[in-house]
């Protein structure tokens, strides 16, 4: 699926899914989205083993997300899909 020219996902499993996005600016640095089912369990789970999580923030229609960021600068946005 291609939401958009700068966007790419692919569903891998019933489970699990892969989401692409161009970030001309961030070249050489990586970000990874990963689809969860329920993002609040995950979060409180990344919160339990004492990891800093940002704010749930809404992403337009399409569903919810939180970044979590490790100490090197790197982030993995955790995203929660709306389904129709």
């Amino acid at each position: 699926m291609f939401p958009n020219d700068a966007e790419a996902a692919w569903q891998l499993a019933e489970s699990a899914s892969l989401f692409l996005r161009a970030d001309p600016g961030r070249a050489g640095q990586g970000t990874i989205a990963l689809v969860v089912t329920d993002l609040e369990a995950e979060v409180a789970q990344v919160a339990a083993r004492g990891v800093a999580t940002g704010p749930v923030e809404q992403v337009g229609e399409a569903g919810i997300k939180c970044v979590v960021t490790d100490p090197d600068g790197n982030s993995v946005e955790l995203v929660q899909l709306n389904h129709a």
